[in-house]
């Protein structure tokens, strides 16, 4: 499993400061049979003239146009267009540490396993952390990460066969990753590397943010109504696919 074919989604907004840097540090570890598809959401600034140069000297980039509705809705557009089986989620400002998709490839030997987190290292903040890792306390457990999730995207790699069941449901809330960690872990099927396989830089413009006490409880909130929701909904195709009438006799 360690060299099997690799699917990187980014879903890119105006996010040209350090964008080459990341996708430099991704494709330097990725083979020819891999590919690195960049969903662009709208970008007004040199987002999209830096995936296309980019795109001119690395064979392994698909270029995306978004859907226009938020990075949420972006990488689940992205995600429908891998090819490969294992797929791993990607910020559009972090830099891959080498050796990570190595790392992470190698605990998909497992055929149980469903997603793989690792950790990562935050940087760049001038306010200085005690704790510079990403996942200090790894829980597991459908509860214990919708209370306090331990998921990041952009440490995260899963099988599309397992994420397929679920894609054709949209889902309401706000975070992708949170949601598609839950999923695992009612399967029973991650696993978590604690190597720090990321650098993760922290900005003025990062999208996660610490949000106040009532923001937090509605967004827990949104984020079981999607699990309940969407586990509903997978049953219930499951079902149908299942069921095979007998029609012998009818029509007689």
């Amino acid at each position: 499993m360690s060299g099997s074919s690799v699917s990187v989604v980014m879903a890119t907004y105006n996010g040209e400061k350090y964008l080459k840097e990341q996708i430099e540090s991704i494709v330097s570890q990725l083979n020819e049979r891999d590919e690195l598809l960049i969903s662009d959401d709208g970008s007004t600034d040199g987002t999209v003239g830096i995936i296309r140069a980019c795109q001119s000297r690395y064979p392994q980039i698909v270029f995306l146009r978004g859907p226009g509705k938020g990075v949420f809705l972006n990488f689940f557009h992205a995600l429908g267009h891998c090819q490969n089986e294992i797929i791993y989620l990607s910020d559009q400002d972090d830099i891959w540490v080498q050796g990570k998709i190595e790392a992470v490839n190698a605990a998909f030997f497992d055929p149980s396993v469903k997603l793989v987190l690792h950790n990562g290292e935050h940087f760049g903040k001038k306010r200085a952390r005690t704790d510079k890792r990403m996942v200090p306390n790894y829980k597991s457990g459908v509860l214990n990460n919708i209370l306090m999730s331990s998921y990041w995207g952009c440490c995260m790699a899963f099988r599309r066969s397992f994420i397929e069941k679920y894609l054709p449901v949209r889902f309401r809330g706000i975070a992708h990753d949170q949601l598609i960690g839950v999923l695992a872990e009612k399967e029973r099927g991650s696993v978590f590397l604690d190597e720090n396989l990321i650098r993760h830089r922290e900005h003025g413009g990062n999208l996660t943010r610490k949000r106040p006490i009532a923001e937090r409880v509605i967004f827990r909130v949104r984020l079981l109504h999607d699990f309940t929701r969407i586990n509903v909904m997978s049953g219930r195709r499951a079902a149908a696919v299942s069921y095979k009438p007998d029609v012998r006799g009818i029509g007689k």
